[in-house]
C-alpha cells in the first residue's frame, strides 16, 4: 500500500517525489539509449509517461514478413529502401517495425499511426506510419535490457552497409 502521497517515502522527502525520480532517470536511460541509435530521431519529451520516436531511417532493415499477415516469399529479407512498393501490404511502416522489434528483438512500442485518420488513404499519404510511441514507466532494468537489444540492431544495420 502507499502511504500518503506527502509523507516521506525513502530517501524522498515524498512519495510522488520518488516516483518522479524513477520516471525522471527513466526518461533520462531512454533519451540517453536512443541518442546512440543514428536509425532512430527522437521527438524530445515535454511531459508525460510517452515520448515519440520516428523510425523511417530503421524501416529498410525490417524483414519483409513483418508488412503482411501471410506468409510472404522472401519474407526474412530487409524490406529495403522501397517500401512504399509493397503490394498489397497489410501493415504500415510503422506497425511493421512494431512487429518486427516486438517479436524479433523483444522491445515493446506503439505504433501511432492508428491515432490518425488514415482510412482511404495510401500507404505514402498516411500520416505516422514512422511514428512510435514509447512509454518511460518501465523499470530502469528493463529499459537498460531493451536498450541493448536495440543497440544489436544497430550493430547489424552497420555490418549490412
Amino acid at each position: 500500500m502507499i502511504p500518503m502521497g506527502n509523507e516521506p517515502y525513502g530517501e524522498y522527502p515524498s512519495y510522488y517525489k520518488s516516483h518522479n525520480a524513477l520516471l525522471q532517470n527513466s526518461r533520462d536511460l531512454l533519451l540517453e539509449g536512443f541518442s546512440q541509435i543514428p536509425q532512430i530521431s527522437v521527438f524530445p519529451p515535454r511531459g508525460g509517461y510517452f515520448f515519440v520516436i520516428d523510425v523511417e531511417n530503421l524501416i529498410k532493415f525490417v524483414p519483409k514478413k513483418h508488412f503482411y499477415n501471410k506468409n510472404v516469399e522472401n519474407g526474412v529479407e530487409p524490406v529495403g529502401e522501397n517500401y512504399f512498393d509493397l503490394k498489397d501490404c497489410e501493415f504500415t511502416p510503422g506497425e511493421a517495425c512494431y512487429l518486427w522489434l516486438a517479436k524479433e528483438i523483444g522491445v515493446n512500442m506503439i505504433p501511432l499511426d492508428q491515432f490518425y485518420d488514415n482510412e482511404n488513404k495510401s500507404l505514402a499519404e498516411k500520416k505516422g506510419k514512422f511514428l512510435l510511441r514509447v512509454s518511460v514507466t518501465a523499470k530502469p532494468a528493463s529499459i537498460e535490457a531493451a536498450l541493448q537489444r536495440l543497440l544489436k540492431i544497430v550493430n547489424l544495420v552497420d555490418n549490412k552497409n
